[in-house]
């Protein structure tokens, strides 16, 4: 008899939700699955989820209030989801549970002293957000590699073409629609825009609000929300990939050798990850003072505050945000020379060898085994 696994992702945005899908890819064979969320998450998981596992909708604690309710599951994976995690740990249950998230302080200060008790496993997103762990607290984590959306079989077309435009934490409860449409329609106009001077196509994925954008001309295809196998081979095809510095896109991209252009941050833990990025060599778009703002805030402001700093950034800076993109567009798309899309691989090998090697679905599939 298969053991049975509870899901559960936070509610923001797409990648908690992709990165669930591509866990339940990893395990479907081993495991009964059923997953627990809300909002885009719990919709785009109900539309892709394996044939064969279930979905529920709501908030965690109150659904399952004491612990005879999760007696079903022989263990929880906690995807970007610390007050699920924290749930688990003050019913008893953290000792079967796994805790997948940026290895960023504030989560296990939110989930408490259930990390340091527990079976805790977390994923670190990029080499150095584990600085951001209070590892004395944690005695019992493990760091592993990324989530990695769902490994497509064979290798990329070698004939790539098109750039891909992901936005899919742009559009969170975080980043609502009505302040985002303005900036974001500004950023997908000018995309398309550089897309037609280089004699290429522009494709933009990764959130449902994005329908609503006004039709950008020919050679521009919208998306919205697509699966995460759709999505991985988008990216794995496309000449450029530009995306705010989430997890799903870029992790895809980088094991893709897809170059990447980093767009400016969304909320707190994209932030983070912009800073990190670039730090390491990856191109960003944000002119140096704004980069440097960025970055002082990151060290100066608490961490509920600084998803307001980005998108005020977003509503009031849009006219400077994006102008090194054409220059940056040009550098890579020029047939003539390789010197800036070998400059951009290089950096991004260098971040995704940074990371342990050990993956996700095979410290879970041990687990389950056990």
């Amino acid at each position: 008899m298969k053991p049975n696994v509870l899901i559960v992702a936070a509610p923001f945005g797409f990648g908690p939700a992709a990165r669930s899908l591509n866990l339940a890819e990893g395990i479907k064979d081993v495991a009964e699955l059923t997953f627990f969320s809300d909002g885009d998450a719990y919709r785009f998981i109900e539309k892709y989820k394996p044939a064969a596992s279930s979905c529920a909708k709501g908030i965690f604690a109150q659904a399952f209030v004491a612990p005879e309710a999760l007696k079903l599951f022989d263990l929880f994976i906690c995807v970007n989801q610390a007050p699920a995690f924290g749930h688990l740990g003050k019913i008893g249950r953290a000792d079967r549970s796994v805790f997948l998230d940026s290895i960023l302080r504030w989560r296990t200060e939110v989930a408490g002293a259930s990390v340091k008790g527990g079976l805790a496993y977390l994923a670190e997103d990029y080499p150095g957000a584990s600085q951001h762990l209070d590892k004395s607290a944690a005695r019992h984590v493990e760091l592993i590699a990324p989530l990695i959306w769902p490994r497509l079989s064979g290798s990329p077309s070698p004939t790539r073409s098109g750039i891909a435009l992901h936005l899919g934490g742009a559009t969170s409860p975080l980043a609502p629609w009505e302040m985002m449409a303005r900036p974001i329609e500004t950023l997908a106009t000018q995309a398309a825009e550089l897309a037609r001077r280089h004699g290429s196509s522009l494709t933009i994925i990764g959130s449902a609000h994005l329908k609503r954008l006004q039709p950008l001309g020919d050679g521009v295809t919208v998306l919205g929300d697509v699966s995460p196998e759709l999505s991985a081979t988008l990216i794995a095809n496309s000449v450029v990939l530009a995306t705010t510095p989430g997890t799903g896109a870029v992790n895809e991209a980088m094991a893709r050798d897809t170059p990447i252009i980093l767009l400016p941050p969304m909320n707190s833990t994209q932030l983070l990850h912009y800073e990190v990025l670039t730090h390491h060599g990856l191109a960003g778009v944000l002119e140096r003072d704004l980069a440097r703002r960025m970055s002082e805030v990151g060290k100066t402001v608490s961490w509920g505050q600084q998803t307001q700093f980005c998108l005020k950034l977003w509503s009031e800076q849009t006219t400077r945000l994006f102008t090194l993109m054409p220059q940056m567009f040009g550098d890579l798309l020029n047939e003539k020379t390789l010197e800036a899309r070998n400059r951009a691989l290089s950096a991004q090998r260098r971040v995704l060898a940074g990371l342990s090697q050990r993956s996700a679905i095979e410290i879970i599939r041990e687990l389950l085994a056990g």
